[in-house]
């Protein structure tokens, strides 16, 4: 597996509960960290000039254990 680092960044339209509360993504984000090649901490929260605009940023340890995640016959129920 390649060892380089790789940052997942993820763009999304925040909810009005997300917005109110960004913990609700909590138990998700506690199911992804623990994801073979996922780094802690998983970083969310909304873009400060658009909060409608969502953000989650996963490190991983290489872009292999996030090909291998994409690969994995679960990751379809996840996406």
């Amino acid at each position: 597996m390649s060892t380089i680092p790789t940052t997942e960044v993820i763009i999304f339209d925040t909810s009005e509960a997300f917005r109110k509360d960004i913990s609700v993504l909590g138990p998700a984000a506690d199911v992804v960290s623990k994801v073979d090649g996922v780094r802690r901490p998983v970083y969310t929260g909304t873009q400060i000039e658009n909060p409608t605009t969502g953000y989650i940023f996963l490190n991983w340890e290489s872009l292999a254990h996030h090909q291998a995640l994409m690969a994995a016959p679960s990751y379809g129920s996840c996406a």
